[in-house]
């Protein structure tokens, strides 16, 4: 039998309140230092109060480009200091804003917070700064860069030690006007720098020349047809990406390195309309650029660990998984096949762990190493350091981890 809702009472009486009523609440808890209100649902009232403030996000954010918002300076800096209390408390409003709330309250986060405190809000080892730019779409993003700055975009890192900037390059929806931004953020000397936190992998120099000529490559026309945005937002802001091969130019400074990537296509990157059009990211199909598929292979002792690696690179569009559950099975299995990319688990049993395994692998040909591990010993690391791997993972590993790993590829 079909019954209607049951309304939500609490919510039902948030909606009554006036714009002053619901600063209020934020005030009350702020002065109390209370975490919980009468109504117990302060990202509710975030997001009522700058719906009824702004019609939609791109308005927020409209104004937030010209340096106005509709709250009175007073209410502002309050909402900034809650904001910081909350973040000094272990962030648990800004991260319910950033998972469950909409566009229009995450807007308002980049309009009202000051971003630096959001960096040391971490939920699984990833900071809310990363958490934001993963969750807001195109209409918003590039504000975020803009307002996050060098400093913020280059110095905080996740657990696998990703800057948030290199983060960016992972998105299913990245486009021009988020590679724009950066370009304002950053000059050329300044992306060069730009590293995973251990220095393995590209500059974001060499990602940035390669996503900009990718982007500026391809006709809107060819975009529309044979590029399909498949990155979808969920709760844990993570999501799959088209596999496409890669390019890479030398530039100028940032700008610069935007108009050589345009001059290397020969093509803009609007439709017939003038509108920009999203893209999916840059993750290289083929290392040679060659076209053909590459040979990954996996190796860890416990199957299911190999199996979620298996399906989430599937989604990704590679297909050829090889297995291996013991560094000996994977040196044999190595020699046979000469596989591309190759995930290495660092602890197995046997007589050659990952490490081992992996230096005997490279002695004998190019395979590049991706190392997969659920310690972050300083001492492992180093001692995984001096194979030279391309890319380092900490379990539980997510999508986008594997992604940005595959495009951070030499």
């Amino acid at each position: 039998m079909l019954r209607p809702p049951v309304p939500n009472t609490r919510i039902s009486r948030l909606e009554k309140c006036d714009s002053h009523q619901l600063l209020g609440i934020f005030e009350l808890c702020l002065k109390t230092g209370s975490r919980r209100t009468k109504y117990g649902r302060l990202p509710d009232v975030w997001g009522i109060l700058f719906s009824r403030l702004y019609m939609s996000p791109v308005e927020l954010v409209d104004e937030m480009q010209g340096g106005e918002h509709r709250l009175d300076g007073e209410s502002a800096r309050m909402l900034r200091e809650f904001i910081k209390a909350d973040c000094a408390g272990g962030g648990a409003f800004v991260l319910s804003v950033i998972k469950k709330g909409g566009m229009i309250d995450r807007s308002a986060l980049i309009m009202i917070a000051d971003l630096a405190d959001l960096a040391s809000v971490e939920h699984d080892g990833t900071t809310a700064i990363h958490l934001l730019m993963g969750a807001c779409d195109r209409r918003v993003r590039p504000v975020l860069i803009t307002r996050a700055g060098s400093s913020l975009l280059s110095g905080v890192y996740d657990r696998n030690g990703m800057p948030v900037l290199l983060s960016i390059f992972g998105l299913g929806d990245l486009c021009t006007s988020d590679l724009d931004a950066i370009a304002r953020v950053f000059p050329k000397d300044e992306l060069r720098k730009v590293m995973c936190r251990n220095r393995m992998g590209r500059s974001a120099l060499e990602v940035f020349t390669e996503v900009s000529a990718m982007l500026e490559g391809t006709s809107s026309q060819d975009r529309n047809t044979f590029f399909t945005a498949r990155a979808v937002r969920d709760a844990d802001m993570d999501g799959a990406r088209q596999v496409d091969p890669h390019v890479r130019i030398e530039g100028g400074t940032g700008p610069e390195v935007m108009a050589e990537a345009r001059k290397t296509s020969g093509t803009g990157n609007r439709s017939t309309t003038g509108t920009p059009v999203q893209h999916t990211s840059v993750i290289p199909s083929a290392p040679d650029g060659a076209g053909r598929t590459m040979k990954i292979m996996i190796v860890d002792d416990d199957q299911i660990i190999r199996d979620i690696l298996q399906v989430r690179l599937k989604i990704l569009g590679h297909d050829t998984c090889l297995m291996a559950e013991d560094g000996d099975e994977a040196v044999r299995l190595a020699r046979e096949t000469k596989p591309d990319i190759i995930f290495m688990d660092i602890s197995m049993p046997g007589k050659m762990d990952g490490i081992a395994a992996a230096r005997e692998i490279t002695s004998e040909m190019n395979s590049r190493i991706i190392f997969i591990t659920g310690h972050s010993d300083p001492e492992l690391i180093d001692r995984a350091k001096e194979i030279r791997p391309s890319g380092y993972i900490l379990k539980p590993f997510t999508e986008a981890d594997i992604r940005i790993a595959l495009a951070l590829l030499k």
